[in-house]
């Protein structure tokens, strides 16, 4: 009975093992056409897959790869593009080959000793010529010789003088190259030159040491900010302007005084004074003046204007050098108008048109008051005034006196003098020719409604235009 049941137990196990044997094989028959049991490649499951399902697999993770961004110290980015090098990717060589090296019949061998993972990259092809043309023309590269940097000083339009040191922060150009092309070829996106140390100092002469020496002074003293106003108009004294105040010699090298300091030179400091009151006097000058006929008219003489007291200002400009001033400044006039500025007319002001016969007035660009006038008679030369002026007084019910006059007026604007706006009660007409033969002793006679109206709203210190 015992006998029977162990030859039974014993051909029970022979089935068992040989059905297992079996089905052993038939699994290893199966893997015969893919990857055996438990393999993973870059952590995708490639267990029963073709060379090819995997490949395509792998591929969809890598994705569409556009190409490497490469950033320079300064931040600034460049993309070096997979498309315009023709780069081309593939698993399937890796593959053939780890596919081939795999046995089926030792599919087992991962149930024992648990799943592969196996990391493999793809082999890749590109354009070399493309890329590396690309990469050699990157703006960050200099192609620069180490003994070729220098350290100097250089004048600059818009900044003033400004320090070239060619020897810091130095790109290591072959360790760059290199890093590059390892991360384009690893399908990166972004590589940080700085970041990946990619950067050096070189080291420096004594000569080039004593250069940076003498730029803290020069940047210390054109290191200003002073900003002249001129009505709505501004001159600023920053970097640019404040450098060219530092004294050189007939070679362009700094002067240094007694004490090694930088020289400040007094004579262009007072031309550039001199600049600015050529720019914004207006006083005794010539100004052009569009009429409201559009005419543009060159305006002399009168006693209207600014003029910049030169003097005073080459002064202060002087000391605020000698005191490290830095602020807003409005200047000193030796004769000064309500408006400063180039347009020190404004929009409110008399225009008369000693030709035409005719005065405007603009209250904030608006035509107020538009007239017929009878201005000072040529033919016994009493002429006008012509220039700029500005209105001094009103006077009410007055007389107007002279040689040979005594004139009674409702309303007077003074301009300059005996010369005014008035009413002529004595005139029925305005305008034309009048003046020739007929006109003033040299004030500006108006119709009563329209100098009344005048007189009510026009203030003292408007700017007169007065002109043929």
């Amino acid at each position: 009975m015992i006998k029977k049941f162990f030859k039974g137990l014993w051909i029970s196990f022979l089935f068992m093992a040989s059905l297992a044997l079996v089905l052993y094989c038939l699994m290893a028959y199966y893997y015969r056409n893919g990857f055996s049991y438990g393999t993973y490649i870059n952590g995708v499951y490639c267990t029963g897959k073709t060379i090819e399902e995997v490949n395509n697999e792998l591929l969809r993770n890598i994705g569409n790869y556009q190409g490497l961004t490469v950033t320079d110290i300064n931040g600034k980015s460049y993309t070096v593009s997979a498309q315009d090098v023709g780069l081309k990717y593939d698993f399937t060589k890796n593959l053939r080959k780890f596919y081939y090296d795999q046995m089926p019949i030792l599919w087992g061998e991962n149930i024992i000793f648990g799943n592969r993972n196996n990391n493999f990259s793809p082999s890749i092809t590109y354009d070399k010529e493309a890329f590396d043309e690309y990469v050699y023309n990157l703006p960050f590269f200099r192609h620069i010789p180490d003994k070729d940097r220098i350290v100097r000083i250089n004048r600059t339009t818009n900044n003033g003088y400004e320090l070239i040191n060619m020897r810091l922060d130095v790109l290591n150009e072959e360790y760059a190259t290199e890093l590059i092309t390892e991360y384009f070829s690893s399908f990166k996106d972004n590589l940080d030159l700085y970041k990946e140390g990619c950067y050096r100092n070189l080291s420096m002469t004594t000569e080039m040491m004593d250069c940076i020496d003498l730029y803290k002074k020069v940047d210390a003293f054109q290191d200003r900010n002073i900003v002249y106003h001129f009505g709505e108009d501004t001159e600023t004294i920053g970097r640019a302007v404040a450098s060219t105040f530092i004294m050189t010699d007939e070679s362009g090298k700094f002067v240094l005084d007694e004490n090694n300091e930088l020289v400040l030179d007094r004579d262009k400091l007072d031309a550039y004074v001199d600049y600015l009151a050529e720019k914004y006097d207006t006083y005794d000058t010539e100004r052009l003046f569009k009429s409201t006929d559009g005419r543009w008219v060159t305006i002399t003489g009168g006693n209207y204007g600014n003029k910049l007291d030169v003097d005073a200002e080459k002064q202060y400009l002087y000391d605020a050098f000698i005191n490290g001033f830095n602020e807003d400044h409005e200047p000193k006039y030796v004769h000064e108008a309500p408006i400063k500025g180039k347009n020190d007319l404004g929009d409110t002001y008399i225009e008369i048109d000693l030709t035409k016969q005719r005065m405007y007035y603009y209250k904030d660009g608006v035509c107020e008051v538009a007239t017929d006038v009878v201005t000072g008679c040529t033919a016994n030369g009493h002429s006008t005034i012509r220039g700029t002026y500005a209105i001094y007084n009103h006077r009410q019910n007055t007389f107007l006196i002279g040689p040979d006059y005594r004139s009674y007026v409702r309303y007077w604007l003074g301009i300059y003098k005996g010369y005014g706006i008035h009413d002529a009660s004595w005139r029925s007409k305005f305008g034309g020719e009048i003046y020739k033969t007929a006109g003033s002793h040299g004030c500006v006679n108006t119709p009563y409604e329209n100098i009344k109206k005048m007189w009510e709203i026009v203030e003292d210190g408007t700017p007169v235009v007065l002109f043929y």
